[in-house]
């Protein structure tokens, strides 16, 4: 299990598939399912995530948010 899918089972959406797309314009996860991803993300990385990063395209679909991951551990 990757990381992302790993994140959406701890957030209870583990029906979320790597092949969707358009995850939070579709309605698959909400602002408040955003915030506990953001939380996730920086106590994997054990660091925060910076503003600059927290977007709506950063949440579009498993490699968007897989690269948030990335960004965030090697900033």
């Amino acid at each position: 299990m990757n990381e992302v899918e790993n994140l959406f089972k701890r957030l209870g959406k583990s029906h979320i598939r790597a092949d969707d797309t358009d995850i939070l314009g579709r309605g698959l996860i909400d602002s408040l399912d955003v915030m506990e991803l953001i939380e996730m993300i920086a106590e994997l990385s054990g660091k925060s995530v910076p503003s600059r990063l927290i977007r709506a395209e950063n949440f579009s679909d498993f490699n968007a948010i897989l690269n948030l991951i990335e960004s965030v551990k090697n900033a």
